[in-house]
């Protein structure tokens, strides 16, 4: 019942505190109910059994005695628990029960308690029966009085001392006979339990006859084929001279065979190397056996291996998938490789027996198994099968998965002219229309061409902003496993004559699994090259050139130049005119034994130039 708490706050408080207070102790209770039906069980169904199975074992008793033991036992036992576990379980008691049976083991708070908890609804009543203020004080009055005492010192535990006390004794003796004789406590139990079933037979249906089958040598139905099983047939209850034999084999063939019977009353027969399944039962005169299904299977084994391989993220290609393959494959490291494995039977269970390594348990279902195998090395495995049956797949062959590493992208440049870490001299008019060709290729793809340079002046004259470390990129959105083409051409990286071109190429592939994340990448030499007037020599700049510049080069660039174009005037570097053809020195004579013959073949050729 719920009144409002802001009619009469101190009254609702101390009324929740009373009701609080009793109905705790209902748990308490409970607990005390249920552990004593427990130990009741314990007492009255444990305790006699355990006697009567004593009293057998010394002195046996008649299987009717059993039957009536073990049938008084289970009564006893239905109703201890409906009893004593079930309804102590879920009976419930009200504040009031609670609070009367306080009362009864706290004399000193007479009535007060109950008083208290009942009258506290004419506070809130139309028409109260008793005086408000009377109401008040009873509650405050019992309130201060409860505080005084511990309302869960009234649950009385006496009976359950006891009762555990005597459950105690029995569970002990119990285990005491049972690390003694284990066996023969199974053997008397067995006893007991089927004690019914001989009164039954003895006293209502008489005496049983039948002919009992058992298979040898294992009692196993499920053989394998070119396995032998041997079938024993025992007479209980009769005998016979003979019992016959009836065969069904799996193709629908009978056969019977007569089969004489031992002094024993038994009678056998064996099938050496099975080939097909049968079915077979015993029969002496109107007395036959249950029929005996006599299983013949293969061993599990692998009929086909479905393979999918799962290349790294990186690559940026689709799996790869193999329908009918023989379990091996070369892959990339990082790859997962799919497993599904097909075999001539439903199975049970299977794994993957890893040389070197741990097992890998398959996802079996029907007649397929499946199993993900990370590459992170070369693996060599074996497929272990269990079908339905536990027959296992016998001598399983090693297969093979190869692994494979990225290797590093190669780049080179094609029709360039120059030598790796040399340098060469172009005029301006081939120069600028000369392209960078590369040629790139990666076993799993290219991501980026990177073109590096540097420019600087030859010359102090010649007025030539420097550039560092420049880059012109050229990136692919899919992997391509080679590529040739025009990275850039001169004309585009903002050279002049007089300036001095060091550059060279780098690569890059999708390479993602390393630690640091970086791709795999390698770069081509070093080359140099110098850019002058149409018709102006190194000389004329105020340059030395080095060994390793490339005369002939420059000499075909000269022929390619001329060829079919006009004459420009004759301008300076710094635009201002050039004194006349007198005023071109340089201290070379044709033969002079000083002067390279490459210097006098390349003046050679620029001074018969002018003169055309």
């Amino acid at each position: 019942m719920n009144f409002p708490v802001e009619a009469n706050p101190e009254s609702h408080a101390l009324y929740l505190e009373l009701c609080g207070r009793a109905s705790a102790i209902e748990d308490d209770l409970r607990r005390v109910r249920l552990g004593t039906g427990l130990c009741w069980i314990v007492g009255w169904v444990i305790g006699p059994f355990l006697t009567a199975i004593l009293v057998d074992r010394l002195l046996p008793l008649p299987d009717l005695v059993r039957a009536a033991v073990t049938l008084a036992c289970a009564a006893t036992l239905l109703y201890g628990v409906a009893r004593h576990l079930f309804l102590s379980a879920f009976q419930k008691l009200s504040t009031e029960t609670c609070a009367a049976i306080i009362e009864g083991g706290i004399p000193e708070l007479r009535t007060s308690l109950i008083t208290g908890i009942q009258i506290y609804e004419d506070l809130e009543s139309e028409r109260p029966r008793f005086d408000r203020q009377m109401v008040e004080a009873t509650l405050r009055h019992a309130a201060q009085l409860a505080r005084r005492f511990d309302f869960r010192s009234v649950v009385e535990t006496a009976e359950l001392r006891h009762r555990a006390a005597v459950a105690g004794l029995v569970l002990l003796a119990s285990l005491i006979y049972a690390a003694t004789d284990f066996p023969g406590l199974l053997s008397q139990l067995r006893r007991f339990f089927t004690a019914f079933g001989r009164v039954q037979e003895e006293w209502v249906t008489g005496p049983r006859r039948s002919i009992s089958v058992k298979v040898l040598p294992d009692g196993k139905t499920t053989l394998l084929r070119g396995s032998s099983v041997t079938l024993e047939a025992t007479l209980v209850g009769f005998r016979s001279s003979s019992v016959t034999l009836q065969v069904r084999s799996e193709k629908g063939k009978e056969e019977d065979m007569d089969l004489p019977t031992e002094s024993d009353g038994t009678a056998r027969h064996t099938w050496p190397g099975l080939e097909e399944s049968f079915e077979a039962s015993f029969r002496a005169g109107e007395v036959a056996s249950e029929t005996v299904a006599i299983k013949v299977v293969e061993r599990p084994e692998v009929v086909n291996i479905q393979l999918e391989n799962i290349y790294p993220t990186y690559v940026r290609r689709p799996p790869l998938r193999l329908p009918r393959s023989s379990g091996e494959i070369t892959t990339l490291k990082g790859s997962y490789v799919v497993l599904t494995i097909e075999a001539n039977k439903n199975l049970r269970a299977g794994n993957l027996e890893i040389l070197q390594g741990s097992p890998m348990p398959l996802t079996v279902g029907g007649r397929f198994a499946r199993v993900v195998i990370p590459v992170e090395r070369t693996t060599e495995y074996r497929i272990h099968l269990t079908d339905e049956d536990g027959f296992e797949n016998e001598n399983p062959q090693v297969r093979i998965i190869q692994m494979v590493i990225d290797q590093d992208p190669q780049v080179r440049f094609v029709n360039l002219g120059i030598e790796p870490e040399g340098e060469a001299i172009w005029n301006e008019g081939v120069a600028s229309g000369k392209s960078l060709d590369v040629e790139s290729r990666d076993d799993y793809g290219i991501r980026k061409l990177i073109l590096h340079y540097d420019i600087e002046a030859v010359v102090k004259d010649v007025a030539i902003e420097p550039v560092r470390d420049k880059e012109k990129v050229r990136s692919f959105s899919l992997p391509l496993q080679s590529w040739t083409g025009s990275i850039a051409r001169v004309s585009e990286l903002g050279l002049r004559i007089g300036a001095r071109l060091t550059f060279w190429a780098e690569v890059q592939d999708w390479y993602d699994l390393g630690e640091d994340g970086k791709p795999h990448s390698a770069r081509t030499p070093v080359f140099r090259l110098v850019v002058v007037g149409q018709e102006e020599s190194w000389e004329d700049l105020g340059y030395k050139p080095d060994e390793n510049i490339n005369f002939s080069l420059y000499e075909e660039m000269q022929r390619t130049s001329r060829g079919g174009r006009q004459k420009p005037p004759r301008e300076s570097i710094t635009r201002e005119e050039r004194p006349e053809m007198p005023s071109i020195q340089l201290d070379v004579s044709y033969g002079h034994e000083d002067v390279p013959v490459e210097y006098q073949r390349a003046w050679k050729a620029y001074t018969g130039s002018l003169m055309e």
